[in-house]
């Protein structure tokens, strides 16, 4: 009885300490932008035929992603063009509320579950992308595409923060592609039960190809 009183505990709080089904599909929902988001541009606006800064533009590979969490970008960090008023004024208004206090209060390091299920996301820990100490930052694009030659880019997810509703969400993310960089504060909604991105702002843009 006491064996059985254990393992139940032990499985309650293994539970608790993962993912919601809430999480994992607003995390979900952000890679599957981020996936149709680097296709598109290697697609439409490289092409096969281009030349880039790390070869032909053949990168018909799939996105790389760090396995864990960063954390998330609060302020703008440098923008290759200003924001339209409309956003500035949009991230004003959101940084007052209580859902992007809890944003910020995120922190990086943990375990992305919902990379786990994913097949078309070659998944990788820090170790394995070159440079990488805490911020893309650190990241040298051109000794990760000599490693990852194929790859559409690299992908770097902080966790999701929810409302206490349950029906809206704010995620950061940052994509790297040949020599460029973005970073992106994503805001979702639930909808008829289903998760979609609402609208996104850049944090971070700097120009490559």
């Amino acid at each position: 009885m006491v064996r059985r009183l254990t393992l139940l505990l032990l499985l309650v709080a293994r539970s608790a300490a993962g993912a919601t089904d809430a999480e994992l599909r607003v995390t979900n929902a952000v890679i599957d932008w981020h996936i149709a988001h680097a296709a598109a541009f290697w697609e439409n606006e490289v092409r096969p035929t281009s030349e880039t800064m790390a070869g032909s533009g053949r990168h018909s590979g799939r996105l790389v992603a760090l396995d864990t969490t960063i954390a998330p970008r609060v302020r703008h960090g440098y923008l290759h063009e200003e924001l339209p008023p409309a956003e500035v004024a949009r991230l004003e208004r959101l940084v007052s509320t209580p859902l992007f206090r809890h944003y910020a209060q995120l922190r990086g390091g943990e375990p992305i579950e919902a990379l786990r299920a994913r097949r078309d996301v070659l998944v990788v820990p820090a170790a394995r992308l070159p440079g990488f100490r805490r911020t893309l930052d650190d990241v040298d694009p051109e000794r990760f595409y000599q490693r990852y030659r194929r790859a559409r880019g690299l992908l770097l997810l902080s966790a999701p923060a929810l409302s206490a509703n349950g029906n809206e969400a704010l995620v950061y993310g940052e994509l790297m592609m040949v020599f460029s960089q973005t970073g992106r504060l994503f805001h979702l909604k639930k909808r008829a039960g289903r998760w979609t991105v609402d609208w996104t702002i850049e944090m971070l843009s700097m120009p490559g190809c």
